[in-house]
């Protein structure tokens, strides 16, 4: 068996890693709980069983890391980490050949991973905030350093029809609703205004106080603006 091991390696130009291989285990350098080295042992078995329904996952390891790339990253992860499976392939009698199988990696399926029993419990979090359960999660693990994070929003002027803004609810300087009251009531006055002007019959008192409040939100927002820019050109300045 090894000399057609050997010959199938060294066909395919892939004799040194298999080299590589039994270099490291033979001086104890292999880590035989690494996930690469556990999926790969799952493609072993997948490939070595004669119908797909026999498929079984013994590695704890693998369980965890499916399950995780489900909780992070959603059906997508599955589907491109599996490839192509058996697309394509008619079969009525429900026999499925691991061998004709167009695989990336041999991964459960969604009933499967979610039947896996894991140790490990993350927390369903959602809204913006401090995360004060996955704080007292970390401080259970036995580790001595962390790196705490901020995961903030940056405004994209023009990716909507609102200028780009972004509903922080109410984490920011300033909720973004009362600027949309604010620029709302300012465009109301201003139609207002130019209505009376047209001949409207309201006093000139009215008229002047209302003048006066647009003035005020005007200013307002030319101030803002230049607050903005002055932020702008100082992130540059750093950048350059």
């Amino acid at each position: 068996m090894l000399p057609d091991v050997v010959h199938a390696f060294r066909k395919n130009n892939l004799i040194i890693y298999l080299l590589m291989l039994f270099t490291l285990i033979s001086t104890a350098k292999f880590d035989f709980k690494n996930i690469c080295f556990l999926l790969f042992c799952d493609i072993l078995r997948y490939w070595s069983t004669d119908s797909t329904s026999k498929m079984r996952y013994p590695f704890k390891e693998t369980q965890q890391f499916w399950w995780l790339g489900k909780i992070l990253f959603h059906g997508r992860f599955q589907r491109f980490m599996s490839g192509y499976k058996h697309a394509g392939q008619s079969n009525l009698t429900g026999y499925l050949n691991p061998a004709t199988a167009r695989i990336n990696f041999a991964l459960p399926s969604h009933i499967h991973i979610n039947e896996h029993p894991i140790d490990l419990k993350i927390p369903d979090i959602k809204g913006p905030g401090i995360f004060h359960e996955m704080i007292q999660l970390i401080s259970s693990q036995k580790k001595n350093s962390y790196v705490l994070t901020f995961d903030g929003k940056k405004l994209a002027p023009g990716l909507t029809d609102e200028a780009g803004d972004i509903d922080l609810l109410g984490y920011g300087p300033e909720p973004l609703h009362q600027q949309h009251e604010q620029y709302t009531k300012s465009k109301e006055i201003i139609s207002k205004i130019t209505g009376y002007l047209q001949g409207s019959s309201k006093s000139d008192n009215y008229i002047k106080n209302a003048l006066l409040d647009v003035s005020h939100r005007v200013s307002k927002s030319i101030r803002d603006l230049r607050q903005l820019i002055a932020t702008i050109r100082k992130q540059r300045s750093f950048r350059t």
